[in-house]
């Protein structure tokens, strides 16, 4: 649809780089021919891609980031690999419930005849380039393979012992396993070229660059040189690192940008959702977000401490409630439940994750997302993580895609102008509008202080919510 929608500015493209959950997959049967050729003579423009594709898929589905069934699979996993600590050694992540590995898994032994039938298994992301190339066979970055649960990290290659433990008592066992597995690259290493099929039906540019494709919150971290909050659906809080430091509690996980840069990932389940369903729940509109702003300015910052997880938390890990959960002996109302409830989702995504970012207070670091256009979010932003933050509006993924097809259409070359500053100059003409926030001083001791907002938060979670 988005193509035939917009078909004036196909011709004029040069590279396309894709960004999608980086923890759903698909698997792919029918082999390297089951995806949309490239090979002469152009097919025909009257024909779907559906038709292209029907018969390609071993299974009618696609597990995704929220698919949490998978607890059995997960400790079976741990338990061939070693222990949780090996693993989070190992792939830089605890292998959490939506990780594919699991999901993998659990499809080998519910479903074993799509299970060996699978010739591919495919990220979401790399999906969409194997369709948009015309090849099955082509690469996974590096980036998204680390939502697979299956990398060694650090050396950035699958990982025997990981595989073996996936595979085990599978059909095919650890080989069947390895085999279905697409090999790994950089994630600007091109895959190709757009298919024919895409030129002829909607008129692309035959020299269009295709790119492997990574995660959306890989693709936002593009964005930013340094930290990186994204206030989305759930709220993702991705924290730079020097190399391949991982998270040894296994609160969050270790990654990689849509750029190659190593980074560490702590994701919120109960994001902008969850202060969308307090709106709901005094029966106002999800979109009234006039009231939630005059809700905010009503109640100081960490004056209100109420939790409340409509669904259950992965990070920090806690039971899911039906009602929101109360420790301050305030009026109940719509003001006081969204002021209480804004700040614990914040507070708790920092609190728990503080350990990982330390030595960055003053280092700005950059917000997207729909709750960052409310200045009243963002000065409670700024007083939590005591620091400047930018704002850098809504682009988040497709910004950052677009910034990574940019670098990978021209390479690195000796006497000119490095890659790294071209990306820089191109980040900084955009980022460079942003509205910055500063901490409050007053604001920054209300949460702060010894007797401050987060200690009693962090004191009534682990009584209340946990």
């Amino acid at each position: 649809v988005f193509l035939k929608n917009h078909p004036p500015r196909w011709p004029a493209l040069w590279a396309f780089f894709g960004g999608g959950p980086p923890l759903g997959f698909f698997p792919g049967g029918g082999g390297p021919g089951g995806v949309a050729g490239r090979g002469p003579p152009p097919h025909p423009a009257a024909m779907s891609l559906d038709a292209h594709t029907r018969g390609s898929y071993a299974y009618g589905g696609a597990p995704i980031w929220k698919t949490a069934n998978t607890t059995r699979e997960r400790e079976e996993i741990c338990l061939c690999a070693g222990g949780v600590d090996s693993v989070i050694r190992t792939t830089g992540s605890s292998l959490p419930l939506r990780f594919s590995a699991n999901a993998i898994r659990l499809i080998g032994k519910r479903y074993p005849g799509s299970y060996e039938s699978t010739w591919r298994v495919m990220q979401i992301s790399t999906l969409v380039s194997a369709l948009l190339s015309g090849d099955a066979t082509i690469a996974l970055d590096f980036g998204n393979a680390c939502g697979v649960g299956l990398m060694a990290y650090g050396r950035r290659v699958w990982d025997e012992t990981m595989i073996k433990a996936a595979g085990e008592g599978l059909p095919g066992g650890e080989k069947g396993l390895a085999n279905k597995l697409p090999p790994l690259c950089h994630p600007l290493q091109p895959c190709g070229k757009v298919a024919g099929y895409f030129v002829t039906k909607f008129g692309m540019n035959p020299d269009c660059i295709v790119l492997p494709g990574s995660g959306d919150n890989p693709q936002t971290k593009n964005a930013a040189e340094g930290d990186f909050l994204s206030l989305g659906t759930s709220y993702v809080y991705m924290m730079n690192t020097p190399g391949n430091e991982v998270d040894l509690s296994g609160a969050s996980n270790a990654m990689y940008d849509g750029l190659g840069r190593p980074f560490i990932f702590a994701c919120r389940t109960n994001g902008a959702l969850s202060w969308e369903r307090v709106r709901t729940s005094y029966g106002m509109a999800a979109s009234d977000f006039v009231s939630s702003d005059k809700a905010l300015a009503s109640c100081l910052p960490g004056s209100v401490l109420r939790i409340w997880h409509c669904d259950a938390e992965s990070f920090p890990v806690s039971r899911g409630s039906a009602a929101p959960l109360r420790s301050d002996g305030l009026p109940v109302s719509f003001e006081t439940d969204y002021a209480g409830i804004v700040d614990s989702s914040l507070g708790l995504l920092y609190a728990y994750s503080a350990g990982i970012g330390k030595g960055n207070t003053g280092i700005p670091m950059h917000a997207s997302g729909g709750p960052s256009a409310s200045a009243e979010v963002m000065r409670r932003v700024a007083a939590i993580w005591n620091r400047p933050v930018m704002v850098v509006g809504q682009a988040g993924a497709a910004f950052g895609a677009a910034l990574a097809a940019s670098a990978a259409l021209v390479p690195e070359t000796a006497g000119e102008t490095s890659q790294a500053e071209r990306i820089s100059a191109i980040r900084a003409s955009f980022t460079g509008k942003a509205r910055t926030f500063m901490p409050e001083p007053g604001l920054v001791k209300e949460y702060h202080g010894e007797d401050g907002y987060l200690n009693k938060l962090k004191t009534f979670f682990k009584k209340n919510a946990k």
